[in-house]
Formats: structure tokens, sequence, C-alpha cells
């Protein structure tokens, strides 16, 4: 009999108990700031346990994307990243040529996707209602990226044949990890020059400078870190676990840390009314 962990089940079940777990430490982080910067009698316990009953729910849904997700493209065992890593660097050359360049060109789509997405964003909201405004702004963010998605398609061979041809001299420009990673860092190097150089209005620094917006102060980051939190420790978790041993312990322990803070949701919910 396989061991549970093995399967998909195990796998899904597994994923919700690390993203459920995550989201209780963001709870504590949260309601630990929360009580310091209310002014009131509220205690860090209660704060806690309505952070817990608010995020839980939520967390549910994040880890089983990412577990579904997960199982879609890894179906046999959860891998960390240094093993998707060592998988690519063990395929076949054309494989390898055909990761080196796709990678750094779906960086680059999405990278000048969300530049374009932002000067949308700036200026369809400026000029029309809220529904209007979003489902035009929904729209046009669709039809750029599949724009940007035939030009990377259309750029991809030559791009191709370009790394294959600098291999003889440079063999890592065949090796997927590395193109990825120096892709990532020049896009992020860029969003952080665009930080830095564009104003809390989102004037100066070049076309990226509109993300100086991020400087404000008023602008609260937080739910997207925590939803990077959650979603980690959906992935993570079954990493973690894959271990000859790990079965049906693992996964009961799982299941009831995945389902037991469901019930601070419910306590909240009639806290709440």
């Amino acid at each position: 009999m396989r061991a549970p962990l093995k399967s998909t089940v195990g796998r899904i079940i597994v994923a919700l108990g690390g993203g459920v777990g995550a989201s209780v430490c963001v709870a504590l982080v949260e309601a630990r700031s929360g009580a310091a910067s209310v002014a009131s009698r509220i205690s860090t316990t209660t704060l806690l346990e309505d952070e817990i009953g608010l995020l839980a729910p939520l967390a549910l849904f994040v880890a089983l994307g990412v577990a579904l997700f997960d199982v879609f493209l890894v179906p046999e065992a959860p891998r960390s990243l240094r093993q998707h890593i060592a998988s690519l660097r063990a395929e076949p050359v054309l494989t390898r040529s055909r990761a080196a360049a796709i990678l750094p060109l779906g960086v680059a789509v999405f990278a000048i996707w969300a530049v374009i997405c932002a000067h949308l964003a700036e200026t369809i909201l400026a000029n029309g209602g809220a529904a209007e405004a979003g489902i035009e702004l929904a729209l046009a963010s669709l039809a750029s990226f599949a724009a940007l998605s035939v030009c990377a398609l259309a750029v991809l061979p030559p791009l191709r044949r370009g790394l294959a041809a600098g291999a003889d001299r440079v063999p890592r420009l065949l090796d997927p990890a590395t193109t990825g990673a120096c892709a990532l860092i020049v896009a992020a190097a860029i969003f952080a020059y665009g930080i830095h150089a564009g104003d809390p209005s989102g004037q100066g620094g070049g076309v990226v400078g509109i993300f100086g917006v991020l400087k404000r102060h008023e602008l609260d980051l937080r739910p997207v870190i925590d939803l990077v939190a959650i979603a980690t420790g959906a992935y993570v978790a079954p990493i973690a676990f894959a271990r000859p041993r790990a079965g049906v312990v693992e996964v009961a322990v799982a299941f009831i840390i995945a389902l037991a803070p469901q019930l601070w949701t419910i306590r909240t919910a009639h806290a709440m009314n």
C-alpha cells in the first residue's frame, strides 16, 4: 500500500495543513501588531482569535489552489525548488534550450505586463466610473497580456537559436535556472529603480516610475505578504514531510490543523453577528 503522503489526497491534505498553519502564524503577527496600534483594551488573545477566524477559510482556498497546481505540475511526488532545478538540468539539450529561452521570456512578459497594467489603471480609473472602469481595465489587461504572449512566441525561436549558438563559449546559456534567475534579477532591479525614482504620486523615474506609489505610507501591502506566506506554507509542507516514514500520522495531524481553526471562524461569525 502506498504511503498516504505519496497519494494525491495525502499531498493535498498536508498542503492544506501547511497553509492553514501558516495563516495561524500570520494571525499571531497581525494580532500583536493590532494590539500595539489599537487604542483600546482589546487583548492580544481576542485579536488573535478574530484574526484566525478571518484568515482560516481564506487559507483553505489559497492552500487548495497551491496544492492542486503543484499536483498538476508534478503528479508523482512533491519536489523542492532545488529538485525542480536539478530535473531541468537533467533534461536533454533540446528541452533545456527551450526552457532556457522560455523562462526569461516569461519573466519579461509578466514584468512588461505589470508596467502596462499600472499605466492602464492610472489612465482608466481616472476617467470613468468604478464599474465601467473595472470592466475596461480587465479587458485591456487581458488584451495586453495576449499581445505580449504572441510577441514572446515570435521571439522564442530566434532567442533559442542565439542561446544555442553562444553555448559553446558560455555553457550556462543553456541552463534554465541561470537564464531564469538572471531575468528575475534584472526585473527586480528595474522595479526597485522605479520605486526609488518615482514619487508617491507615480511621477518621475520614467516608465517604471509609476511604482513609486508603493512608497505611500497609507498603502498597506501586508495582505499581499500574508497571502504569500500562506501559499508558501502550503507549498513547503508536502516537501517537508516527503520522507520514507511520513504517512498516516502526518496526514492526520495536517487534517486537524486544517480544520481546527475553522472553529474560530464560526465563533468570529457569531461574535460579529
